[in-house]
Formats: C-alpha cells, sequence, structure tokens
C-alpha cells in the first residue's frame, strides 16, 4: 500500500507479505518464496504444535540450511494426518481488503497504519517548528524504548505496540545513512497520498 514501487528490500518483499505484480509467491509449512527467489526463505511455518520443531524451522532459515529445512518439515508432517488450507484476507495495493477476516487482520493493520502515520505527523510537525534533529531523535528513542502493558491488550495497547514498531524502524533507518536524510526520507512518506483502508 505504499504509493510507488517498493524496493527490493522493503520489509514486506522481504518478509513475505507482499506479493509483487505480475508475480507469484510459493507458501508452504517451511516458509514461502517468490518466483525470483534463488531458496532464501522469508517466513516461517506458525501451524505446528510442536514449538521445538518450529525453533528448528526458524534456526534452519536463518542459516540458509535449505536440506534442515525439509528434514524439520517433514518430520513434523508425520504427525499429520490432513492438512488445510483457508484463505482469511488480503489488502490489495489500494488499500481494499477482502476476506472473511476471522483474526482481526484489518483491524490490526488499520492500527500500525494509523499508528505510523500519526509517528510521521509529529515529526513533519516538529521539523516544521523548527525542533532540532537532536530533540526529534530523542522522542523516537523514547517512543522506541517505551515500555508496554502485559495485560490483554486494548486496542490502545495495541497501537502503542505499532508505532513502537515504526520507531523503532525509523532508528534502524537511522543507521544507514546521516540524521538530516534519514528525516527527509521520512518526510517524503509522510507527503506521499496515503491509501484509504476499507473493506469490499
Amino acid at each position: 500500500m505504499e504509493a510507488g514501487p517498493l524496493s527490493p528490500e522493503h520489509p514486506s518483499l522481504t518478509g513475505g507479505f507482499a506479493v509483487k505484480p505480475r508475480s507469484a509467491v510459493v507458501v508452504s509449512l517451511a516458509g514461502s518464496l517468490d518466483e525470483g527467489d534463488t531458496g532464501t526463505i522469508t517466513g516461517y511455518a506458525a501451524g505446528s504444535a510442536d514449538s521445538a520443531a518450529l525453533d528448528q524451522l526458524r534456526k534452519a532459515a536463518r542459516e540458509n540450511r535449505l536440506p534442515s529445512i525439509e528434514d524439520a518439515v517433514t518430520a513434523d508432517l508425520r504427525n499429520h494426518t490432513s492438512i488445510s488450507v483457508s484463505f482469511d484476507g488480503a489488502f490489495f495495493e489500494d488499500g481494499t481488503f477482502v476476506g472473511p477476516d476471522t483474526t482481526a487482520f484489518f483491524a490490526m493493520v488499520e492500527t500500525y497504519v494509523k499508528a505510523k502515520r500519526d509517528l510521521l505527523r509529529e515529526i513533519n510537525f516538529a521539523v516544521r517548528n523548527k525542533r532540532s534533529l537532536k530533540e526529534i531523535f530523542t522522542y523516537i528513542e523514547e517512543v522506541a524504548s517505551s515500555s508496554l502493558p502485559n495485560e490483554k491488550l486494548s486496542q490502545a495497547a495495541i497501537y502503542d505496540i505499532c508505532k513502537k514498531m515504526n520507531a523503532q524502524e525509523l532508528l534502524q533507518l537511522r543507521t544507514r545513512m546521516n540524521d538530516q536524510s534519514a528525516v527527509e526520507m521520512v518526510l517524503q512518506q509522510y507527503q506521499k497520498p496515503w491509501p484509504k483502508l476499507r473493506r469490499m
């Protein structure tokens, strides 16, 4: 749902969450691979009840050991007599959502986008009011390191988690460029048209 093409290293592509235009993604119990991939595992099985098996899969994927992944999946499959696949929901690039949404995925993404937009709005406000880069990044660091509640998550708590995640992403961006360039990139993102999320 970005305004414009995604860079190859964009998290939604490298994390296996997005399907690029005119391309395909194969999803298996071991993860997801796009059609141009050379074997990098970009997602992990989450349906197994065996946490040790999942840990083994994740470790093998991090180390890009494909035979180990195949062995782990094969061993896990021996415990199953059948597999069912269901489609719960998906977002299109224009913000349209389809699917039954039994996992409340729409609300989660909507909250994430709102938290990101609000954080970028705050940075934009700080820049327009001549705040220094040091002040801006001090605030981002505060958001990124904020403590989160342990009790059952309310919508407000989920929003805070999403805002914290976005602040952490901005701090990672800061490690790859100088502060001024990072803020300029953030403001460009803020000023792009954002799709309105809506259900079909």
